[in-house]
């Protein structure tokens, strides 16, 4: 059911028409202009393409086969952060509906309330975003996937040799090697379909034009720093005019 569900949203729809071009498509957890960024190769896309014949196919021979039979109360749950995230997670909710005939209520949670229930696995189905905390994936494939931590795990997912790959790729030296260990879990993680990842989020604001300094990225990219607001004297300058 995972995989079919994997097959059934359309990331550049959402992208293109729903968030009005306001974010990039996402096929993997590490961002673009990451450390160890995973370009999607032919394996990745065949694995994250949306086809919904190919969705319809991995319905045959489950009780949910033609798109009948699905449990009543059935949710896609998130917490409260905004209009773009809450518009996305509604047209997942269309294209499963059309792509496999599923029905799902959209919940809109308080934050605090949705997080409790997320960390006691109350959550069947999350619509969750992760703002990464270090450019690093052992922030994102590593603290959030890995599941044999005593405590902080988000989900139920477990896969013995994920698990194995990201651990050692937390201590690998070698750049090459670290990728090859992180691709490979990333991919095992695509096959089983523990994760749909759609967009990356754009952080998108309006400024005078006397304002100028602005940190950047190493892509050239305005990164304001979102957590210290008082920071941005720092880096601020106001042009006479």
């Amino acid at each position: 059911v995972r995989r079919a569900m994997a097959h059934a949203i359309d990331r550049e729809t959402i992208v293109k028409q729903v968030l009005k071009g306001l974010a990039t498509v996402a096929y993997t957890f590490t961002p673009p202009g990451m450390p160890y960024y995973i370009e999607p190769d032919d394996k990745i896309r065949e694995l994250t393409e949306y086809n919904p014949d190919k969705a319809r196919q991995w319905l045959k021979g489950t009780p949910y086969e033609g798109g009948k039979n699905w449990p009543k109360g059935l949710t896609l749950t998130h917490r409260e952060e905004g209009d773009a995230p809450k518009a996305a997670a509604a047209a997942i909710i269309q294209m499963l509906k059309e792509v496999l005939g599923m029905e799902l209520e959209h919940i809109v949670g308080e934050p605090r309330e949705t997080y409790e229930r997320m960390w006691k696995h109350e959550i069947p189905l999350m619509w969750v975003r992760w703002y990464v905390d270090y450019p690093d994936p052992a922030n994102t494939l590593f603290q959030v996937w890995y599941s044999k931590a005593p405590t902080g795990r988000r989900h139920e997912w477990s896969n013995e040799e994920f698990d194995r790959l990201t651990l050692q790729a937390n201590g690998e030296q070698d750049p090459k090697k670290r990728y090859e260990l992180y691709y490979k879990a990333q991919l095992i993680q695509l096959e089983e379909a523990a994760a749909i990842y759609v967009y990356n989020p754009w952080s998108y604001g309006l400024m005078k034009p006397w304002v100028t300094n602005l940190p950047r990225n190493r892509n050239g990219d305005f990164m304001p720093e979102w957590n210290i607001f008082i920071r941005h004297y720092d880096y601020y300058k106001i042009l006479k005019q």
